[in-house]
This record gives C-alpha cells, structure tokens and sequence, in this order.
C-alpha cells in the first residue's frame, strides 16, 4: 500500500515599518501513520508547521531588536 503524504506550508509577513518587511515560509511533509486518517494526519502536520514557524518569527524579532 502507497503512504499518503500530507504537506503543510504557512507563511507571515511582518511589516514593522514602512518599507521593512520580514517573511518566513515553512513547509512540513509527513506521511499518514497507522490507522490515521488523512483530515488528522493533515491537522497534525500542520499543527508542526504552525508551531515551527511561531517559534522562527519569534525568534526572527528577538534578533531584529
């Protein structure tokens, strides 16, 4: 049987003045595990990339400060 892959990008664009703008793009592959369904493995996929890109903005303005 095929593994189904699952792929998440998410992006943000931060404009903290004018003609300054930061953008971070992430994308997350996974594959469905077991039993998963394809809408849980896509939420838990996701749930990563939107985690992983939190974490690099934050740490994107800390840097910028």
């Amino acid at each position: 049987m095929e593994r189904e892959r699952v792929s998440w990008t998410v992006g943000y664009t931060h404009q903290p003045r004018n003609f300054e703008s930061i953008r971070l793009d992430i994308t997350v592959d996974g594959f469905r595990e077991g039993e998963e369904s394809l809408s849980d493995a896509a939420d838990r996929v996701y749930e990563i990339a939107a985690a992983q890109l939190v974490e690099k903005l934050n740490q994107a303005r800390k840097d910028l400060s």
